[in-house]
């Protein structure tokens, strides 16, 4: 709250911004699917403890499997979807194993490119 017997110096200006439309109200739910690169995984944790890591836009495809779980991840390029996905693997020291599909491929090869750069720099 400003208090207007406080404003000094006051000058008028001719900044403008274009005003964008808001986002729909469930823009968080699905947020997976709205990303280029998507591909499902089945991690070996119960559903529990993947909540506690998996952040709440990706939890609406979390579903408990007899070896874990599996969920729906997308990201911008495959290279940052399987960093995180290795990183969430590795906080809860889950096994990662990939659901065939049609985007398994890519997902597979970003993968293996880092695992070649870690190989290389040890």
């Amino acid at each position: 709250m400003f208090r207007l017997d406080r404003v000094t110096n006051l000058r008028a200006t001719t900044w403008q911004f274009a005003v964008r439309e808001a986002p729909p109200l469930d823009f968080r739910r699905d947020l997976a699917s709205r990303y280029p690169c998507r591909v499902r995984v089945e991690m070996g944790v119960d559903v529990e403890k993947a909540t506690v890591r998996i952040p709440a836009p990706y939890r609406s495809h979390l579903e408990p499997t007899a070896r874990g779980c599996r969920f729906l991840v997308g990201a911008p390029d495959w290279d940052d979807l399987a960093w995180h996905v290795l990183w969430v693997s590795r906080d809860l020291k889950a096994p990662v194993t990939v659901l065939d599909g049609a985007d398994a491929d890519p997902f597979r090869e970003a993968m293996a490119r880092i695992s070649d750069h870690a190989r290389e720099a040890s």
